[in-house]
Formats: structure tokens, C-alpha cells, sequence
């Protein structure tokens, strides 16, 4: 079993690791897309209706 999910701190948000690349699963909230994009050094897939992770 290989790794197929990371957290970036830096940029407090949740990346899904597929076959075919990089899928960003949740965004912290006040966290947007760009801010991941521009902190991501591979490329990166953003699905439509990216959803936000909880606060605790």
C-alpha cells in the first residue's frame, strides 16, 4: 500500500495522490485555490465544488 493522500500544512489543505497526479480534496476555510496552486510545485487538479474542511 503506498501513500495515496497528503495535508500541506503551509497551505492547509488536503491533496488526494491518484494515478494520474494531484487532486485537491479539501481547503481549509479562508483558504483558496490559488494560494494552494502557487505553494504546489507539481501540477495540480481541482475538481469542481472543492469543499472546505471542518473547523475544530
Amino acid at each position: 500500500m503506498g501513500l495515496d493522500k497528503t495535508v500541506a500544512d503551509a497551505t492547509e489543505a488536503v491533496v488526494d495522490i491518484t494515478p494520474d497526479g494531484f487532486v485537491l480534496a479539501e481547503l481549509a476555510p479562508g483558504v483558496g485555490v490559488d494560494e494552494v496552486r502557487s505553494a504546489t510545485a507539481a501540477d495540480l487538479t481541482v475538481p469542481a465544488g472543492i469543499g472546505t474542511t471542518a473547523t475544530v
